[in-house]
């Protein structure tokens, strides 16, 4: 993997500031908003849902552009745009006009991760190194670890929920100038490549080897959509439940760093299984391990529980996105851009629901409720992915 450095960081620094940074800031952040009651429980699903919505509208987008020209421009316009908008938080306290800053951010987002991918899958399975995909996505839980460190190091009882959104972005955009310098020569050669434009996705071999496969790609792409939903409510809850509980903010701020920082050691393990039991036994089995976890706060509030649950949700999260997409990008060979597309707009629309469905929830029973609607969802992913996909190996 250190030969393949030049090509794998631009990417993972990619989705550190477009996803890690520009998607998951709102999470540590959150608590302190809600402490301040600037935001209120009910509001804050809200706001996150339109985030899932804008990210639900860039996958969409992303599957409908197929100039690779154009997929460029938007890939570098994400990462811009994520940091304008994490810049911009602070500006307001309207919760509609948040709404609007996360929706844009949502498509920034999805729009990052579906073309930096695309970029780096190709180069990867051109070189024989397709075992290597899922490590790009570490990207994603070094920006949540990030993010919470950064939160950690501002003074405590001194530094405002401003103060949070400000720090952030100045991290973020010191990412992007390094993330755009290394994927500029990348771009360059991808589009001087004359194999597999996206332009190609059309082309009636890649339908047919869809349709082929439609079957086994609907049941992993379902799956994939119920874990966006599944998975999104300790995503956005988890430090809120901690601070919920009586704990202090550097606790709730911890718990999101544990999250992260389980990404690398889950990786490795979860490719192992997959090498070892084959692709689909892999993400049922993280959908499961998820679901299980998702219980803790189901039988206890403490800290630990919160622990329990940060820890699953990080030894999954990277892992089963990164295997999943690789799935799913199996299932339609030659169809890059496209079917990661489909697998995100999937994945979008589960998400959507989750904080809402959350936020309802808590507001009546607790934390505990929502926990446990997380954990039926995820343990339903692992039997649907178990009875009706295949591995495609």
């Amino acid at each position: 993997m250190t030969a393949l450095w030049p090509l794998m960081w631009p990417g993972m620094a990619t989705l550190v500031v477009v996803m890690g940074l520009g998607r998951f800031a709102y999470t540590p952040i959150l608590p302190e908003m809600l402490q301040a009651q600037v935001l209120s429980l009910q509001a804050s699903g809200w706001v996150a849902a339109a985030n899932f919505t804008g990210y639900l509208a860039g996958a969409l987008l992303a599957t409908l552009v197929t100039s690779r020209r154009w997929q460029q421009h938007l890939l570098t316009s994400a990462l811009v745009g994520s940091v304008l908008l994490l810049a911009a938080m602070p500006s307001t306290t309207s919760p509609w006009v948040w709404s609007a800053l996360r929706f844009v951010a949502g498509m920034a987002s999805a729009l990052g991760l579906i073309y930096v991918s695309a970029i780096i899958f190709e180069r990867l399975e051109r070189l024989g190194q397709s075992a290597l995909k899922p490590w790009v996505y570490v990207g994603v839980s070094m920006g949540m670890a990030a993010c919470s460190l950064v939160v950690l190091a501002l003074p405590e009882g001194r530094a405002s929920w401003q103060d949070n959104w400000w720090a952030v972005a100045a991290l973020g955009a010191a990412v992007a100038v390094a993330a755009w310098l290394g994927l500029r020569p990348l771009q360059v050669a991808a589009r001087a490549a004359r194999t597999e434009t996206v332009a190609s996705a059309g082309s009636t071999s890649s339908e047919s080897g869809l349709r082929q496969q439609s079957r086994v790609f609907v049941a992993a792409a379902a799956a994939y959509g119920l874990f966006g939903f599944a998975y999104v409510i300790h995503a956005t809850y988890l430090p809120a439940m901690v601070r919920a509980a009586g704990y202090p903010q550097a606790a709730a701020n911890w718990t999101w760093v544990l999250v992260g920082l389980m990404a690398i050691p889950g990786i490795a393990f979860w490719n192992r299984i997959a090498a070892r039991y084959g692709i689909r036994s892999a993400i049922a089995a993280c959908y499961a391990v998820e679901g299980l976890t998702a219980l803790a706060p189901v039988f206890s509030g403490s800290l630990g529980a919160a622990m329990v649950a940060a820890a699953g949700l990080g030894a999954v999260l990277t892992p089963v996105s990164g295997l999943a997409l690789t799935h799913g990008r199996a299932l339609g060979a030659g169809q890059a851009a496209r079917v990661v597309g489909i697998m995100t707009m999937c994945f979008g629309a589960g998400q959507i629901l989750g904080p809402i469905v959350a936020a309802h929830l808590a507001q009546g029973a607790g934390f505990a409720a929502p926990s446990a609607v997380a954990s039926l969802a995820l343990l339903s992913c692992s039997v649907l992915v178990f009875r009706l996909s295949a591995d495609p190996h």
